[in-house]
């Protein structure tokens, strides 16, 4: 019967974490932030502006973690919204630096160097 009962609790938890279905994958944790820290910050970010029409944005932060945010594509598949004045029709390499601030704030620390345009 536990077993049951931990199954159905399982199922359930995953089912409810696929069906908020972020605008973000974590692919990499780094060293200083935890999973927790990084997933409260992107949440309370505003990050219209930084989706790119059909590809993923990549994130890279000072300890190492690696986030990509979902494009405008993928983000209208999922919630239905399609928002073009959050959408970056042109699409970076991103070279700047993220961090998480100890209020929970993301940082960026703009690169120097020029911008490689991916199309």
């Amino acid at each position: 019967m536990k077993g049951l009962i931990f199954t159905a609790v399982i199922l359930i938890s995953y089912l409810n974490v696929r069906a908020q279905d972020p605008a973000f994958t974590i692919r990499e944790t780094g060293s200083s932030y935890s999973n927790e820290q990084i997933t409260d910050a992107m949440n309370n970010a505003d990050w219209c502006g930084f989706y790119y029409e059909n590809s993923q944005r990549v994130l890279r932060f000072d300890d190492g973690a690696v986030v990509e945010l979902k494009s405008a594509q993928q983000l209208a598949e999922v919630s239905g919204v399609d928002n073009p004045l959050c959408t970056s029709r042109d699409e970076y390499l991103d070279n700047n630096t993220y961090s998480v601030h100890s209020t929970g704030r993301i940082l960026i620390q703009v690169a120097n160097s020029g911008v490689t345009k991916l199309k």
